[in-house]
């Protein structure tokens, strides 16, 4: 009789004598793929596919893919990688051994030699193999580019600090910019405070165009804590060597910088413990620009009032109160945006009386931010402003918020409920809601309209979460990686990830 792949599940005691010929015709299964491999005409195709299906504790798997990285072929690079995969951290020492320092891209032999190389490192950052931490720096040294890149990404993923010295060692000014970045991202990844003194330096270095204030953020909102006392002591101007930091064209930095840059990591990992300088920073540099009207000093005070948003402190946004009456759009925008992130509600008389001041755009800003903070006795002053021509269609739409505030008042059961609402400016008051009163049983439902159509519920849902200490890295990660490149998302994308950055714990 001949069995289907539904009988061969339901065998029962025949299991055992049967799962073999069962699992060899079950595309899904590593015998299936190991038997096609013996042909390598299909060997490459193969070997990708046993990667793809992952973990196994079957030794016999891990041996026979062991034995094609170790047969000279064009297989080699998949053999390689689906080592990393399968997970046993034995064979560490056999892919060290296939490892070609002196493989040359430039023909077809070296061209496989090359590829093997790049995908054993990163079969050994899969594994964590701490034995690799040589042999990449070795291959980080000397290789091509496009491998040394891969080889010094290798180095943060293993997670062995060992590995931090070679990496700051390629940031000097020998190392091609590209692969220096790369090396700031991997230092990032170590999470290591010892790497702290140099990535604050590198967030204002540049080398002709390139810049690697980006990368040098990041990896510091990584490192967390231990990075600091060190920022702190960059913002206050104390850092020698910031201080000595010159543009790609010589001049200084522009007045302002060396504090916003700061600031904004301060900020963006959320240290409390940094809240009197940034205060204190943002109150000298606003009342420059109060002074002298200069664009560069308006974009530090942008940065520092969106840092002092996210400490999310009584006192932080107690310091953002004067800019949310600010006419300029910017900073007025920053402030709006900022003590929406804090939710801070002391803000509400300033924010109403924002509204009346300014540009229309700057009004608007103040609208949106009283009907996401405000509750139903802030409708009466949105009756009035509807009789403004140039507000009445702004109003309309955002007092939406307003109205579910009156529905709900502090009743979390109800708000859980708005974030199923037809109109997402109400899902997003909902979402911000939810995180405001420390409402941890809605994890789940937040979780979920992290990945709502609308780019603010996601934003609102994300920092909702990690304010309620709740982030699922997993979750979160599956998320931006449904949501690809899509423009209208990279904003969310990019708060998903300093979020993880920042909560190692979720990691």
């Amino acid at each position: 009789m001949r069995t289907s792949a539904l009988s061969c599940a339901a065998l029962g005691a025949f299991v055992l004598v049967t799962s073999f010929a069962c699992n060899k015709d079950d595309p899904n299964s590593t015998a299936y793929w190991l038997g096609k491999a013996k042909d390598p005409k299909e060997r490459s195709e193969a070997l990708r596919q046993v990667g793809r299906l992952g973990k196994t504790s079957d030794a016999s798997v891990v041996k026979k893919v062991l034995g094609y990285l170790q047969e000279e072929g064009e297989w080699q690079p998949d053999a390689a990688y689906a080592l990393g995969e399968l997970g046993d951290k034995g064979v560490s020492q056999d892919l060290v051994k296939q490892l070609d320092f002196n493989a040359n891209p430039n023909d077809r032999v070296g061209r496989v030699k090359t590829s093997t190389n790049q995908a054993i490192a990163r079969a050994l950052a899969r594994l964590r193999a701490s034995d690799g931490v040589d042999p990449l720096v070795r291959l980080a040294g000397r290789a091509d580019d496009r491998t040394r890149e891969t080889a010094i990404r290798a180095l943060g993923d293993l997670g062995d600090k060992t590995a931090t010295d070679a990496l700051l060692g390629f940031l000097s000014p020998e190392t091609p910019a590209p692969l220096a970045r790369t090396a700031v991202s991997a230092l990032g990844a170590l999470r290591d405070g010892k790497a702290a003194p140099r990535l604050v330096v590198m967030l204002y270095e540049e080398r002709g165009d390139v810049t690697f204030y980006d990368e040098a953020r990041f990896a510091l909102i990584q490192i967390g804590e231990p990075a600091v006392a060190i920022l702190t002591q960059t913002i206050e101007r104390k850092n020698d060597q910031v201080e000595k930091v010159k543009l790609a064209s010589g001049k200084p930095l522009p007045e302002g910088a060396v504090e916003a840059r700061a600031g904004s990591v301060l900020g963006a990992m959320r240290a409390k413990a940094a809240e009197p300088v940034l205060i204190a920073t943002l109150a000298k540099l606003y009342a420059k620009y109060k002074t002298a009207k200069d664009d560069n000093m308006a974009g530090a005070v942008v940065e520092l009032a969106y840092a002092l948003g996210y400490l999310g402190t009584p006192e932080a946004a107690k310091a953002l109160h004067p800019l949310a009456e600010d006419t300029d759009l910017a900073i007025r925008v920053a402030a709006c945006e900022a003590l929406t992130a804090s939710g801070d509600t002391s803000a509400l008389p300033v924010l109403v009386k924002a509204t009346q001041t300014g540009g229309d755009d700057a009004r608007r800003a103040a609208i949106v931010a009283v009907t996401r903070l405000g509750d139903a006795s802030h409708l009466a002053t949105f009756a009035t402003l509807a009789k403004d021509e140039q507000l009445a269609a702004s109003v309309q739409d955002d007092k939406v918020r307003l109205e579910a505030a009156a529905q709900c008042n502090s009743d979390p059961t109800c708000w859980r409920g708005k974030l199923g609402d037809a109109n997402p400016r109400v899902r997003e008051r909902a979402a911000y809601q939810l995180g405001w009163a420390g409402d941890k049983s809605a994890k789940d439902v937040l979780t979920k309209s992290a990945e709502d159509s609308v780019p603010e519920v996601r934003f609102a849902s994300v920092l909702s979460l990690e304010r309620l200490g709740a982030v699922d890295a997993k979750s979160l990660r599956a998320i931006q990686e449904r949501s690809g490149d899509r423009m209208e998302y990279r904003a969310v994308n990019a708060e998903i990830a300093r979020v993880l950055a920042a909560n190692r714990d979720a990691n």
